[in-house]
């Protein structure tokens, strides 16, 4: 079993602060020099925790994201404090738990916009403490409050108010702080190397997206009508156009949020020639996470589409 000691911490902080790592990347973040003292602040107080010494929890001093990221982490070594550093799982939990009822002391998040960042970390420690009742070890646990921080999680958009902008970014970051957790346990215990969104073999942590699924086919009459059938219920605007030049090929036009699915049908049924699957949502910016203004074609419409080119 995997304790909770001093060497995993150390490894949870590296992680969390490697940014150039996947983990960050793949919230698109970039920690200001502010934001970067207080993740080490509060791991330096978690490592003091499970090593038994007394964790000096300074009060923060305001609503800055800094300050709430700092109040996560000084919970979570509170918590550990008070099971008198026992390496057991629920030791973490506790952790986990005192950290998210800290923030939520605090006031971080916005309400009225939908799961505020310190509501996402206080599932998070439930669905960790449920486990670890009934046993659990600790990759399970720290597993499960992972997939609850990550989980329907999308990166920061602009918005227009301040708070709700911030909100974003601190859930970011402690998605950030749960997910690397994840990782390094499941390295110690041997488990397979996650990818750097934390999807271990079966996962899946993408998010749906509409596409558009343009192909030609050929194949005959009868296939091409079980086709049309098929990913006609799948998706909408669905477009067939004959060729003008042989009427054994297909052109096929349709808007998705399952292309896997209509990809395995088309094959299913025959061979497609120049199929694309491109997203009709707006892109993200690399690293701040933000909706990146579409290029226009020169008939002045928004070209959104990012073409894979399955040829």
């Amino acid at each position: 079993m995997t304790p909770v000691d001093a060497q995993l911490v150390a490894a949870w902080g590296e992680r969390v602060l490697d940014d150039a790592g996947p983990v960050m990347l793949r919230c698109g973040l970039r920690p200001t020099d502010a934001e970067r003292a207080a993740l080490g602040r509060g791991f330096a107080a978690i490592r003091s925790a499970v090593l038994g010494e007394q964790v000096e929890q300074l009060p923060t001093h305001g609503g800055s994201v800094p300050d709430h990221l700092a109040d996560y982490l000084l919970g979570i070594a509170a918590g550990i404090e008070a099971t008198g550093a026992d390496p057991d799982p629920m030791s973490l939990v506790t952790g986990l738990v005192a950290g998210a009822a800290r923030l939520q002391f605090s006031r971080a998040g916005h309400p009225g916009d939908g799961t505020t960042a310190a509501e996402v970390v206080a599932r998070a420690g439930v669905a960790a403490a449920d486990l670890a009742t009934d046993g659990a070890d600790l990759g399970r646990v720290v597993a499960a409050a992972a997939g609850v921080a990550a989980g329907g999680w999308r990166p920061a958009q602009d918005c227009q108010d301040p708070a709700q902008a911030a909100d974003r970014r601190l859930r970011s970051f402690l998605t950030v702080v749960l997910t690397a957790l994840d990782d390094v346990v499941g390295r110690q215990n041997d488990q397979p190397d996650r990818a750097g969104c934390g999807a271990g073999p079966g996962d899946h942590r993408g998010r749906v997206f509409l596409a558009e699924v343009t192909f030609e086919f050929r194949g005959d009459p009868s296939a091409q009508a079980e086709l049309s059938e098929l990913i006609g219920r799948m998706g909408t605007d669905l477009r067939v156009w004959p060729d003008d030049e042989s009427p054994a090929v297909i052109r096929y036009h349709l808007h998705t949020h399952h292309p896997a699915q209509v990809t395995a049908e088309i094959y299913a049924l025959g061979t497609p020639f120049d199929l694309r699957i491109g997203s009709l949502e707006p892109p993200m910016s690399e690293h701040a996470g933000r909706m990146a203004s579409a290029p226009h074609d020169r008939e002045g419409r928004t070209n959104r589409r990012a073409d894979f080119d399955a040829r």
